[in-house]
């Protein structure tokens, strides 16, 4: 039984609560975001019942599918979508619990979202892997629109908020099975842990040539943050974070340690570019999709090139670090670590 009924009544809708503690929560997240244009205008609230304004304009799902050919524009609401959940916790310390994209309406003015119903305590990103599932299931499950699109969404999220890598790889799985089993959806472990492994990882793209790096945008869509680790003169790559390495190799222990220095903590996807991009990309995403268990890094089993190779940054930073000076290649460090080897 639900614990209210909604009437929309002109311009304005009528909620009215059979429990008081549940009014008195919505009422007060309302008071809350008074004056933020956040939320629909609060027109009057007393004994159980709450009217607000009705807001017209578009419903985010919609919006986003209109603008799949339009990728500035559709980061441009992603970015809009990410200062509002900011501003949103800054204001109530809440999570919106279970969001829904058409809840999210863009209007002539801003966005506003018209439920809290299910706001409570909690991490900021479970929130944001409930909308990524979402997004993950546009226009049907897995698409390549929809995968690029939740990972449009994370990637532009992480610049706005302060994001716990392992909290939001936990949260993809858990959010992405139940949003499936909702919305009645057919659920894939495989293509999700993929997913989840991506979000927390950074791409450090091995660039030894001015010729491999005119080969970089093969893996422009592979990671959400890209690392050159090149001792090569500055040149721009849009969407790449340039680091030059100092080291005179950097594909060796006192590179690869520069380069995970850099990475937020979670994965580091470790490619080179001098490797046919085509078996990179089919090897990477072999390494993705993995189940990762209790393992820190991850190699294919066919060739004899180090790259690609997926590394716990937690578990390899510090390794790495302290063999910066020796002469070891990078598989004989792995024999200190829990190694996982993933077949083609």
């Amino acid at each position: 039984m639900s614990d209210k009924t909604i009437d929309v009544r002109g311009d304005r809708v009528v909620k009215t609560f059979t429990s008081r503690q549940k009014f008195i929560k919505e009422n007060d997240i309302y008071k809350k975001l008074k004056g933020t244009g956040l939320s629909p205008e609060l027109l009057d609230s007393w004994d159980g019942r709450l009217e607000h304004a009705y807001v017209q304009g578009t419903p985010a799902d919609d919006l986003i599918l209109s603008l799949a050919d339009k990728p500035g524009k559709l980061a441009s609401f992603f970015e809009e979508m990410s200062s509002w959940y900011k501003t949103y916790r800054g204001k109530t310390n809440l999570n919106l619990g279970r969001p829904v994209l058409e809840k999210f309406i863009k209007t002539e003015t801003g966005l506003i979202y018209i439920n809290f119903a299910h706001c409570r305590p909690g991490y900021m990103e479970e929130d944001l892997a409930r909308l990524a599932a979402e997004m993950l299931m546009m226009p049907q499950p897995y698409s390549k629109f929809g995968l690029q699109c939740a990972k449009l969404f994370l990637c532009i999220a992480g610049n706005y908020l302060d994001i716990n890598r392992g909290h939001l790889y936990s949260f993809i799985k858990s959010e992405t099975e139940s949003f499936c089993r909702v919305r009645g959806l057919s659920f894939d472990p495989v293509k999700t842990e993929s997913f989840a492994t991506y979000a927390v990882t950074t791409g450090i793209v091995i660039a030894k040539s001015e010729r491999a790096l005119e080969d970089l945008t093969a893996f422009s869509a592979l990671m959400p943050q890209k690392i050159i680790s090149a001792k090569l003169p500055v040149r721009p790559f849009p969407g790449f974070e340039e680091l030059f390495c100092r080291a005179e190799d950097p594909s060796s222990a006192a590179g690869i340690s520069e380069a995970l220095s850099m990475a937020p903590g979670g994965w580091a996807l470790i490619l080179d570019a001098s490797v046919d991009p085509e078996e990179t990309l089919k090897a990477a995403n072999a390494l993705l999709e993995a189940d990762k268990g209790n393992s820190d890094v991850f190699v294919i089993t066919a060739g004899g090139s180090s790259c690609p190779v997926l590394l716990k940054v937690e578990s390899c930073a510090p390794l790495f670090k302290a063999e910066a000076g020796s002469e070891k290649s990078i598989r004989k460090l792995f024999d200190k670590l829990k190694v996982k080897l993933v077949r083609l």
